[in-house]
């Protein structure tokens, strides 16, 4: 059974996922306004491009947090195995 810890994590990397199919979304929007014939709306433009670049923020410090935590994980940190063959030999 995963515990609490490993839960957390993926809700995270969920969060992250839905984050990058919003970020997706708000670039093809944005291409959509560079496309238009009548020229870019500056507000829509400015809005979406502040959006886009929290959302990578958020992502970078996420992931960031994420690859740490995985870093930090020893299964094995408790393990007296070689100590005890040390000693039987």
């Amino acid at each position: 059974m995963d515990s609490p810890k490993q839960n957390a994590s993926l809700q995270r990397l969920q969060t992250v996922e839905k984050r990058i199919i919003r970020v997706l979304e708000l670039a093809g929007g944005l291409m959509e306004e560079f496309a238009n014939p009548s020229g870019p709306r500056k507000e829509l433009v400015n809005n979406q491009c502040s959006e886009f670049m929290q959302l990578i923020k958020d992502m970078q410090v996420t992931l960031r947090e994420e690859i740490k935590s995985a870093c930090e994980y020893r299964p094995f940190e408790q393990c007296d195995y070689i100590a005890r063959i040390s000693n039987e030999i």
